[in-house]
């Protein structure tokens, strides 16, 4: 049994926790596929963010959830803290190099990657064009 305390925003204000991954593979062999993928992810990130903004299509987007993942309990669903997706796919690189200069003072990782490797936004700068092409 467990209760919330508090949520991550609470601890952490502005810290950006949801980020769009593609494998390198996937990148590389589903050139056709990857920038459709994250205009229509994109397009679900808007629906989301209205519905957080708004309760607007509340119930059907979470069954939505409940129909694709583990949890199928709806009022669990409207009792969780739901991630927040950046409707845009937007990253917030300065929240990226503070968190690796955290980590390298920590000792958690023994160099500190420059952020603009570590993002590529080729799939994203698709997604804004017509057709996420």
């Amino acid at each position: 049994m467990a209760t919330k305390w508090l949520c991550g925003a609470d601890i952490i204000p502005d810290q950006q926790y949801t980020y769009l991954l593609y494998s390198p593979q996937f990148a590389r062999e589903q050139t056709a596929v990857a920038p459709r993928w994250m205009a229509a992810t994109l397009r679900g990130a808007r629906d989301w963010q209205v519905m957080l903004d708004t309760g607007q299509d509340r119930q059907a987007i979470l069954g939505v959830v409940a129909k694709y993942t583990p949890i199928k309990d709806i009022a669990l669903l409207e009792r969780a803290s739901l991630p927040v997706i950046s409707p845009d796919g937007s990253v917030d690189l300065a929240n990226i190099r503070s968190q690796i200069t955290w980590a390298h003072e920590r000792g958690y990782i023994t160099h500190q990657p420059s952020a603009d490797t570590l993002v590529d936004t080729r799939f994203v700068d698709r997604a804004a064009q017509p057709e996420g092409r």
